[in-house]
């Protein structure tokens, strides 16, 4: 739950976790307001560690007050502890250096690739821990872990490789971050940008598509951006075009996403922050434009997606959206969708803002 207060004070409640952003006047009021009803354990402390991540801030400076502050998020405690859990219950295995947490694909299926895998028992729990890390902090865990999750009813041999290239992927880049900037005078020109993707029917195990998204916070005049929330996951049907599957994903990005958050901005900073869609298919964009398309009239049967409630978004200046071309290789939503090769994955995860930890 997200509550904002009169005076601009956001109070964020995790079943029995509380986050106060206040000034510091007000985050005391509140938290002796709320300690008369509630019987804390821990007296208040400031942000350092939130459900299971890591946060460090840019000192606020007074002299100058305008200048841009950066917040950076890790896990790396919570992801050693998971490869060491690992090796402890399979001894013995070897983890190599690698550049990505994606398996490299075999070419020739043998029948011993359908047997149960040697992990099969212990896979949910392990998924279970990866897809944890890979929502609060580390984005660039979100296509290996929706994999994994993906297969864990059914776990094979062949899968097998899949966990233990994750491990060795999270123990030798454990210490990744994911660092957000902004100033007070972006406050000016903020907008809500989101990057919608999908890879058309790209899961080796099925003919679904993937749908990938990103969305962040940015300054349009400055380029400061900081991130907000992602996803991946797989699309309700089979789609029959690359054009159908990115529509899919934009509708999921919009109605799902952004729309929530431009109403929880609008409540916290009292205007509409508008809403920036980029998207690297034009023959998605022009649906949402025109408000129809003949070749995907059958949509709202086979995907739930209603093409003329996305040209109604578009078209309500309450709402203020536009949506925009981009080029897949300069789009971040690619990185949710599908398995990168090294050299690309490396680009995609610094465009989305993550780095080694700085001492």
């Amino acid at each position: 739950g997200i509550f904002v207060h009169q005076d601009g004070s956001v109070l964020v409640l995790y079943v029995d976790d509380f986050m106060l952003v206040a000034t510091v006047a007000n985050a005391w009021k509140h938290w002796n307001e709320i300690g008369r009803q509630i019987q804390f354990q821990d007296e208040g402390a400031k942000l350092v560690r939130y459900l299971g991540a890591i946060y460090r801030f840019d000192e606020y400076n007074p002299e100058i007050p305008n200048q841009p502050r950066s917040i950076a998020t890790e896990m790396s405690g919570y992801l050693r502890n998971l490869v060491q859990r690992f090796l402890r219950d399979y001894p013995g295995v070897r983890l190599q250096k690698v550049k990505t947490p994606f398996p490299v694909d075999k070419d020739e299926w043998k029948p011993e690739d359908e047997e149960t895998g040697k992990y099969a028992q212990d896979i949910a729990s392990y998924a279970a821990s990866g897809l944890f890390a890979s929502l609060v902090a580390r984005p660039d865990l979100a296509v290996a872990v929706q994999r994994m999750c993906s297969r864990v009813t059914k776990w094979t041999v062949a899968d097998d490789d899949r966990l233990v290239r994750f491990m060795a992927y999270i123990a030798q880049e454990h210490d990744q971050e994911l660092v957000g900037t902004l100033a007070p005078d972006d406050a000016k020109d903020l907008a809500i940008v989101v990057w919608p993707d999908a890879d058309w029917n790209g899961d080796p195990h099925t003919t679904r598509s993937t749908s990938g998204l990103f969305v962040e916070l940015c300054g349009t005049k400055s380029g400061n951006c900081f991130p907000l929330t992602w996803k991946v996951s797989h699309q309700t049907a089979t789609s029959s075009s690359s054009a159908e599957s990115e529509t899919v994903s934009a509708s999921v990005a919009i109605r799902g996403v952004a729309l929530p958050v431009q109403m929880l901005l609008k409540d916290m900073l009292g205007t509409v922050v508008p809403i920036l869609c980029k998207i690297d298919n034009t023959q998605a964009i022009q649906a949402i434009k025109n408000g129809y398309s003949k070749k995907l009239r059958y949509l709202p049967r086979t995907q739930r997606v209603s093409i003329g409630a996305l040209n109604e978004i578009w078209r309500d200046p309450a709402i203020a959206m536009e949506v925009e071309y981009v080029q897949s290789a300069e789009h971040k939503g690619d990185f949710f969708t599908k398995e990168l090769g090294a050299a690309m994955f490396k680009e995609a995860r610094e465009r989305v803002g993550m780095r080694s930890r700085v001492a």
